[in-house]
């Protein structure tokens, strides 16, 4: 944790974001590290050249559990107020919380488990077989 010369505490954190700009006038996405958060304020590594003044989203990969089982993202919207080639600012509007998917969308068990019980007959008969199979 620090305080610096900018009125609100700032936590020194490493963790893993996801970024989009969400102004019409370019469109940029990429992944970073951040540097330090504040409520009010954000400063990360982008991979992508980012301006003053574009509105951006950020995803950032949060450490807590809700509920000690759920993985959260935290979600920001805000504006660059700075970019010095290495890093940049984001100047908070907007956060939240939102939980993440803390397994595969598919489930790989559960195929096993169909091919496990599959008993080798067809599963398409004559004309049902798809082109290029």
């Amino acid at each position: 944790m620090t305080e610096n010369r900018r009125s609100k505490l700032h936590f020194d954190m490493q963790l893993a974001l996801t970024y989009r700009t969400i102004n019409r006038r370019r469109n940029v996405a990429g992944s970073g590290t951040t540097s330090n958060i504040s409520s009010r304020e954000l400063q990360f590594q982008p991979t992508d050249r980012l301006f003053e003044g574009d509105e951006i989203r950020v995803t950032i990969h949060w450490p807590a559990l809700l509920d000690n089982t759920s993985p959260l993202n935290l979600v920001l919207n805000g504006s660059v107020t700075s970019f010095d080639g290495v890093g940049c600012v984001v100047s908070i509007d907007h956060y939240e919380f939102h939980t993440r998917a803390s397994q595969p969308l598919v489930s790989y068990a559960g195929v096993a488990r169909a091919a496990a019980v599959w008993d080798g007959s067809p599963l398409c008969q004559g004309s049902e077989v798809p082109a290029g199979v």
